[in-house]
């Protein structure tokens, strides 16, 4: 028992559970980028989201439509198991919200000129490892 006081003190304990909601973990690499031999290009969609300081949750997304876009961060709002995330790359500039279900991140990526990116990206190591 004191073993588990000190790792609580010392703030490991509470690092190891701070991530999961409702027995769900939300970080984690999500992604669909796959390889497309015919066009010689990449198609599809990378979320990243981390456990920053204060434990907020951050993320990075790239998204692929023959060729990828720069890499954006940033801050994402947690309420009730609802991930929302504004994301400022250019040409995709939007609004994210949806949630992490069974191992996948699903929702909606909602751009400044109407459009609509319907997401279900399953949970699994990045196109780049």
């Amino acid at each position: 028992m004191k073993w588990l006081l000190a790792l609580v003190m010392m703030g490991i304990g509470v690092g190891a559970f701070a991530d999961v909601k409702d027995g769900t973990r939300i970080t984690g690499t999500y992604s669909d980028i796959t390889y497309n031999a015919e066009g010689d290009d990449l198609l599809g969609t990378e979320i990243r989201i981390v456990l920053g300081s204060g434990w907020r949750y951050q993320g990075t997304i790239q998204i692929a439509e023959g060729g990828m876009s720069d890499l954006d961060c940033f801050n994402i709002q947690e309420d009730k198991g609802i991930l929302t995330f504004d994301v400022s790359l250019k040409n995709y500039e939007g609004k994210f919200v949806g949630k992490v279900w069974e191992g996948m991140l699903i929702g909606k990526l909602t751009f400044k000129n109407g459009g609509v990116m319907n997401l279900k990206l399953p949970r699994k190591k990045s196109y780049w490892e």
